[in-house]
Formats: structure tokens, sequence, C-alpha cells
């Protein structure tokens, strides 16, 4: 995030990134919001051009920002906010139905369904997306198929006079 945008708001996502979660670089971006988000710290998690991560970078990026009730997994509590989780990032994989599979659906248990802001799930409510995706998928009409072009018309034969000869003249 740069060039100093306004207002952003990043709310309610899973995120299976093997970079950064966040990297801000420019100026100072006010307004921003990144609340109820799963993903991996990875190397630097938060970070911020000439800040490193964590505090220092969202202090320097995101002055009065609200970065809130975020899995980043594998980082340091000492690092963020102290309304985030932290988990290590096997627990984390654990909390989903299938990794392999990509199912990011939360299984029964896991102590973030219940831990978003508004006491649902964190990241992407992958239930409802999927049910959204079979509404819509169910409501596309398949396209027909193109009817298959004609065949060209080959020589006259005796079988088949041609419509211009004497026999297929009609008088009016």
């Amino acid at each position: 995030i740069g060039n100093q945008p306004r207002d952003i708001v990043v709310e309610k996502n899973t995120v299976m990134q093997s970079g950064t979660f966040v990297h801000a670089y420019g100026k100072p971006i006010e307004g921003f919001v990144f609340r109820n988000n799963m993903g991996r710290h990875n190397s630097y998690g938060i970070m911020g051009d000439g800040q490193g991560s964590g505090n220092p970078a969202i202090n320097a990026y995101f002055p009065n920002g609200i970065i809130d009730r975020n899995v980043i997994a594998g980082g340091k509590a000492t690092n963020y906010p102290g309304t985030n989780y932290f988990p290590s990032v096997a627990e984390y994989e654990a909390s989903f139905a299938n990794l392999l599979d990509e199912n990011f659906v939360l299984v029964p248990g896991s102590t973030f369904r219940t831990a978003a802001t508004d006491g649902g799930a964190l990241g992407a409510d992958v239930n409802a997306i999927n049910t959204t995706m079979r509404i819509v998928s169910s409501a596309i009409a398949p396209v027909p198929a193109a009817a298959p072009a004609p065949e060209p018309a080959g020589p006259a034969t005796a079988t088949s006079p041609d419509p211009r000869s004497e026999e297929h003249t009609s008088e009016l």
C-alpha cells in the first residue's frame, strides 16, 4: 500500500501468502483499518519501507490506524498491537478443514470461529462464498453450442441436377 491512499479498510480475509502480510511505502496512510483477517507473518508480517515490521511500521505508515483481531501466524505478540492473535504456523494451518484441497473453512472447535470483532469467525466466510458461487453458477444459463457450419456444396452430379439447368426452370 503506498502513494498515500485514504480510508482503506481490509477486513475478514483469509490469506495464504508466501511474502509479507501488509507492505507499506511512501507517505503515511490515514484511515487504515486492518481487522479480522488471517494470514502468516512469514519474514516480515506487517512491514513498512525503512521501518522494519510490526509496531514501528504501523506507527510510521498507519498513524491512528486500526490493526485489530488479526491472526498473524508465526509473528511475535510483543511486536504488534495487543488485540491480535499469534498462533504458530502449524496451529494456524490446523484451523482449516483441509489445506491440501484449499478448503479454508474453520474447523469446529477453532478459537478463531468466534474471535472477530462482531463475535463471528475471523477471516473470510468461506461457507457464504461457496454458497454464493453455487447460486451464481446455477443462475448462469449455459451458452448454446454453435450450430455446425454447412458443408460446402460439391460439384453437381446426376443425382443432384444443377438447379440452373432447363429441367429445373419454371415458367411464370
